[in-house]
């Protein structure tokens, strides 16, 4: 799974990415609203990057964010399956570094998440959840056109505002 945009590049972690990447979900501030809402040991992260990072074999997975001009670190984002409407959809996210953020990063990743979730997989929606305190990501999700679908309970993750974007429709 990679995906290109103008400015970013989303890749398959490695070894070498995984003290950046508990910098990142040790982090107070990023993990508030993000997964369960609290940081990540080091076992944790461990733990969630083998059960949900993108793997050669899979076009499922959170990848990381890195910016095209400098080869730095910014995040991490990825399409995971999800059943939270009842169906087989997809769920985008996006959780980025405090330094990344506010810097149109999360709109240029989740739509090109989307582009690809319609183009790959054949998907006919796209979902996101999203905590309800997490002002930032609810408004990225609205300016990627994605619409308030209700809210779900999640055992892991507490509850969240489900956002959708529906497959244009051919004219």
């Amino acid at each position: 799974m990679i995906l290109e945009t103008p400015r970013l590049i989303l890749r398959r972690h490695g070894v070498q990415d995984h003290p950046w990447l508990q910098h990142l979900f040790a982090d107070p501030a990023v993990m508030r609203h993000a997964f369960a809402g609290h940081p990540f040991t080091e076992a944790e992260t461990r733990a969630f990057l083998d059960a949900y990072g993108a793997r050669p074999d899979e076009a499922h997975g959170i990848g990381v964010i890195v910016a095209r001009d400098t080869g730095s670190l910014l995040g991490v984002a990825g399409l995971l399956p999800c059943d939270a409407l009842g169906e087989d959809d997809v769920e985008l996210g996006f959780v980025l570094a405090t330094a990344a953020q506010g810097r149109g990063y999360a709109q240029e990743i989740g739509r090109a998440q989307i582009d690809h979730a319609f183009s790959a997989f054949g998907k006919s929606r796209v979902l996101a959840l999203a905590s309800p305190h997490n002002q930032a990501s609810l408004k990225a999700l609205e300016r990627l056109g994605m619409q308030p679908f209700g809210e779900v309970e999640s055992p892991q993750r507490g509850p969240r505002l489900v956002r959708v974007a529906f497959r244009p429709q051919a004219a």
